[in-house]
């Protein structure tokens, strides 16, 4: 089917991030100090469902793992790194290039940062000890069953918890907030599986890894291993994620909603209204969420979401690391002002 699957499967991806708001500075950074759980529901409804639907398609053999390396020294320090990084920014790889499209000068700031934190990881990876690179395999919570029809109850029974646990969450917000979350994660999650199907594109959702691939292509740097290692992901993901772009930028204009903006509004209310200081910090963490993604060899899309939706234990560790990480530098990093 060619590129035809990504190139739509990026524009739901946009449309869904614009949707739901998960894009915004105010819902990353705002979870990092506890005071917005948009970001989490709509990853435990994408994750519940997700992992419900990949474990009937294995089921049935309409699709195989896709499994990360358990590299448990880089995905650690990978992991603390984009928290940092996605706590300051108010970004993930992904969301980047939705609220770019939308005109956040800040996300564009990070997005620079981003590209120079891939391509500097590139570079770094052959000095890197080699305890960090020690990969114990690709293992995933399925090898430890005794059989697939043992596997998919359990998993159902934990992708309908997070479901549940999605909506406690939500109703502790009060009854004023809306559900574009669990539309948006619903779908997410069935899109990652319909991406999956062998006969469609057998491979998950996934943004990082385009940063590289641009980097070195902007940089003329594609002699690099790395680069070469990672051309062919890189080159699908760039696509998605040209897709998403050109999917909510369309719909800023068409709502007359694009507008270019250096700070939000919660920025403001929590370190100020220094322009310089936005623009170096943005930089910062954008550096830092991807060259954090790149040595996990993962974000939020490939390792939490498409990741965790197939049991990998390398993506559970980024997300237990990652979270840790953001949650302690959101508390850190705002203390001053909240």
């Amino acid at each position: 089917m060619g590129k035809i699957p990504v190139i739509i499967a990026g524009i739901i991806f946009g449309w869904l991030m614009q949707y739901a708001s998960v894009n915004k500075f105010n819902s990353i950074a705002g979870c990092s100090i506890l005071k917005n759980y948009t970001v989490p529901k709509l990853m435990l409804s994408a994750i519940g469902i997700g992992s419900i639907l990949f474990a009937i398609s294995i089921q049935l053999g309409w699709t195989t793992f896709h499994i990360k390396p358990l590299i448990t020294g880089s995905i650690v320090l990978g992991g603390l790194l984009f928290g940092i990084g996605m706590a300051i920014l108010g970004s993930c790889p992904g969301s980047i290039i939705v609220s770019s499209a939308q005109g956040s000068v800040d996300a564009m700031i990070g997005l620079l940062g981003g590209l120079l934190g891939a391509l500097s990881f590139s570079f770094i990876l052959p000095l890197m000890p080699s305890f960090l690179n020690h990969s114990y395999g690709n293992p995933y919570f399925a090898m430890y069953f005794s059989s697939h029809a043992s596997y998919t109850i359990v998993i159902s029974i934990i992708g309908i918890l997070m479901l549940i646990a999605a909506n406690l969450i939500h109703r502790t917000e009060g009854k004023n907030q809306n559900r574009r979350w669990l539309i948006s994660g619903i779908t997410l999650g069935v899109i990652n599986n319909i991406l999956l199907l062998k006969p469609i594109s057998n491979r998950p959702i996934g943004a990082s890894t385009a940063y590289t691939y641009i980097s070195g292509v902007l940089t003329n740097t594609q002699s690099n291993n790395y680069w070469q290692f990672t051309q062919t992901t890189g080159d699908w993901e760039l696509l998605f994620l040209i897709s998403a772009f050109i999917s909510v930028f369309s719909i800023s204009i068409y709502q007359k909603s694009f507008r270019l903006k250096l700070m939000d509004k919660s920025w403001i209310q929590l370190k100020g209204s220094s322009k310089t200081k936005r623009v170096i910090w943005a930089f910062i963490g954008g550096f830092l969420l991807l060259l954090g993604a790149r040595m996990a060899r993962g974000c939020t899309s490939g390792h939490i979401i498409s990741g965790m939706m197939q049991g990998a234990l390398s993506s559970t560790l980024f997300g237990i690391t990652m979270f840790a990480s953001f949650l302690t530098t959101g508390h850190l990093f705002y203390r001053k002002n909240r």
